[in-house]
């Protein structure tokens, strides 16, 4: 009973499961809960076309059907789901897996099931007629797909390689045809998905150079998005690291000694990937590139340097330096590899730091910001001078003593900032002389000292003259500036407050200890009117008395007479009359 091709619209495959993994557990990681999804899914949509599996006692008869059959969309989500519940059941085992190995043979197991549902499902898209040709496309890529899953997780690399080269090439072709912006980007994440494994395989079978493209895709992957794809990138650049650990050398000489690092794995990884470090930085162009490099290399490193102390089991290892005159201890292979990976996390950090340095100056970085990193990377020179067995030579003091002086500079560059112009100056002064001693070494030159050129020598002495000189021009104000103030000060101080009430004046509590000057004392001769010309004659005749008691005497008998004439003078003189003299 076949139908028109119209019949039946293109069912997109990957949209499908993609929206499916999506909503149902793999924005998470969580292949338990999508496998019982599809199981729910399998069960409606079976239900809804009356093709449920015949359940008997102690039997179970699987209900099939074939192309012909075919006359709804929803039959070619049977064999999908079916593929997709069964190769969800695999990833969850696979990672239950990592040390039980029967769990690993029973996701063998469901991953060739899943390749058979897929098989299944590409069977019947091929031979029913009612299915557009974009659909049977899409089929044969998720065959593939599966297969070449199937074939990576048994380790046929060429088998592997050839079938996910396959799915990549038809989804390559569906995105150049279809004009849908959604599925492009659905065909391209599934190429993407597929590149890691590919190189991977290219790796197992020989090609030396997939490791360093692992390497470029892992940096091209942010943390947050496709968190999958990155967990399964980080495991396949370990194996990819343990293959290589096997197959080259297991020791290196540091420091006239022999350090063997075959032991543990985690430490041979490490030290296998440190010889490729320096040249994937080059081939990095962007900064957060190369930032994301040396971040991760100093995490393996910090792992690398755990794993040593641990597989010592309490060894106490020699970390500090002989003292002059004391006799060199010998040391074991596990204290040689702590001092060589504890030596690499500590060059390696100053190597990021100032990396960092670089990158700050170019957008303008303030000097506050700058002096940080500066001092972590002395505290990293201070740690490696108590390192034993390292060559502290006339190179090693100088680019030491070239951080110094940066540090020093910036530090005159906040003074100068806030104006504090003695300590600026005295600070450039000792860049100066900084930069001076450093250019009567002949060390800085040679090509071990990869932080000091000629070139940053010579601007940071003209910034440093510059600033000097500025600094000592503001000194020079200031100076005479502080000593006009401090005259008129002094003749404040001077000047008797009685005089200037109308002038407020700022006294210090120093300045209340001592004498404040209220009143001048003694006080100050003052004008008056000279003696006058013409004199008052008549002033001659008038009698003084001589005396005081000559004056009181003269005043006694008017006292008496006052006594005399009383209230009875009174009433006498008004009754008889008073006497008349």
């Amino acid at each position: 009973m076949a139908e028109d091709c119209s019949s039946i619209p293109t069912v997109h495959i990957l949209q499908i499961i993609k929206e499916a993994q999506q909503q149902h557990g793999l924005r998470h990681g969580d292949y338990l809960r999508y496998r019982q999804y599809c199981s729910r899914k399998l069960q409606r949509v079976r239900k809804s076309m009356n093709v449920t599996c015949i359940h008997k006692p102690r039997t179970f008869q699987y209900r099939k059907f074939s192309a012909e059959n075919l006359t709804d969309a929803k039959y070619i989500t049977i064999p999908l789901f079916e593929a997709e519940r069964c190769w969800a059941y695999g990833m969850q085992l696979k990672q239950e897996a990592t040390t039980d190995n029967r769990k690993r043979f029973q996701m063998l197991r469901k991953l060739r099931r899943a390749v058979y549902h897929g098989v299944l499902l590409e069977t019947l898209s091929k031979n029913a007629s009612v299915i557009d040709a974009a659909t049977k496309l899409e089929a044969q890529a998720y065959k593939a797909w599966l297969q070449g899953c199937y074939e990576f997780e048994q380790k046929n690399w060429t088998k592997a390689n050839e079938f996910f080269t396959t799915s990549k090439m038809i989804y390559e072709n569906l995105s150049s045809v279809t004009k849908s912006s959604q599925l492009v980007e659905l065909y391209r994440q599934r190429c993407n998905e597929m590149a890691p494994h590919l190189r991977f395989c290219a790796f197992s079978i020989g090609d030396s150079t997939a490791l360093a493209d692992l390497m470029q895709m892992r940096m091209k992957i942010s943390d947050e998005a496709e968190s999958l794809m990155l967990s399964e990138l980080d495991n396949l650049l370990t194996e990819c690291r343990q293959k290589q650990s096997i197959s080259t050398e297991t020791e290196i000489v540091w420091c006239n000694h022999r350090v063997d690092f075959a032991k543990p794995v985690r430490v041979c990884t490490f030290c296998n990937s440190l010889r490729d470090f320096q040249r994937q930085v080059e081939e990095t162009n962007d900064y957060d590139g190369k930032l994301a490099l040396y971040e991760r290399l100093l995490s393996d490193c910090r792992d690398a340097i755990q794993s040593v102390r641990e597989e010592a089991k309490g060894e106490n290892f020699k970390l500090k330096r002989a003292q002059d005159g004391e006799k060199q201890e010998v040391f074991s292979n596990a204290n040689l590899l702590y001092l060589y990976l504890t030596y690499v996390r500590l060059t390696k950090s100053t190597d990021r730091y100032n990396m960092m340095i670089e990158a700050m100056q170019k957008k303008g970085a303030k000097s506050q910001d700058l002096i940080r990193l500066y001092d972590s990377i002395l505290q990293n020179f201070a740690e490696l001078q108590q390192l034993p067995l390292i060559n502290l030579d006339q190179c090693f003091a100088d680019q030491m003593l070239y951080f110094r002086t940066l540090r020093c500079f910036h530090v005159a560059e906040i003074f100068y900032s806030q104006k504090k112009w003695p300590e600026a100056l005295a600070l450039y002064q000792r860049t100066v002389e900084y930069i001076n001693e450093l250019k009567q070494s002949a060390a800085w030159k040679s090509d071990e000292n990869v932080y000091v050129s000629e070139e940053q020598l010579k601007a940071l002495l003209m910034s440093a003259n510059k600033g000097k000189y500025q600094s000592h021009a503001h000194c020079l104000v200031q100076g005479e500036k502080e000593e006009t103030m401090k005259t008129l000060v002094d003749e404040e101080k001077v000047i008797p407050i009685i005089e200037s009430l109308d002038t407020f004046r700022n006294y210090t509590p120093a300045d209340l200890k001592g004498r404040i000057k209220l009143v001048p004392i003694p006080p100050s001769f003052m004008p008056i009117p000279c003696k006058p010309l013409f004199f008052d004659l008549a002033l001659n005749y008038v009698r003084f008395p001589s005396s005081l008691d000559e004056t009181l005497d003269e005043m006694e008998p008017n006292k008496q007479d006052n006594k005399a004439g009383g209230l009875s003078g009174f009433v006498k003189g008004l009754l008889w009359g008073a006497n008349k003299k």
